[in-house]
């Protein structure tokens, strides 16, 4: 938000509102449109870190709809595209960013290789015990 001109800044402060914005949602925007997700201006912050921004080591957690998860798994998985994945399912009670960040629940670890090889699941309780993923 610090490169938003004055006014930007108001408006989203008078909906309490920070401007940021995840990588997530923009780079669905770009798929399909070779090279211009590396041109953007997310990855120039990325690289030179200016920002003091997240690291891919340190990702901040955010809250993503199931339907728009799915969405994103498809596109990737079509892709044939490796990636790595951790969430944790919110109950359907929680409806605040408070509470969101409150939960401690299972994690789900979903690693795709990419190509044909098959994914590997877990899911990780709160007390560190690991199981493989269900059929959900």
């Amino acid at each position: 938000p610090g490169q938003l001109p004055p006014r930007a800044r108001e408006l989203l402060a008078s909906v309490n509102a920070s401007g940021r914005y995840f990588e997530f949602y923009s780079a669905r925007n770009y798929f399909d449109r070779p090279g211009d997700l590396q041109a953007c201006a997310l990855n120039a912050v990325e690289e030179g870190n200016a920002s003091g921004a997240a690291t891919a080591a340190e990702d901040e957690r955010y809250v993503v709809p199931a339907f728009e998860l799915r969405r994103a798994l498809a596109l990737a998985r079509g892709r044939r595209e490796a990636f790595r994945l951790e969430y944790t399912r919110l109950p359907a009670e929680l409806r605040l960013p408070r509470g969101w960040r409150a939960h401690r629940g299972p994690r789900v670890v979903l690693e795709e290789p990419g190509g044909a090889a098959p994914a590997t699941c877990k899911v990780v309780s709160p007390g560190a015990e690991v199981a493989e993923c269900g059929a959900s």
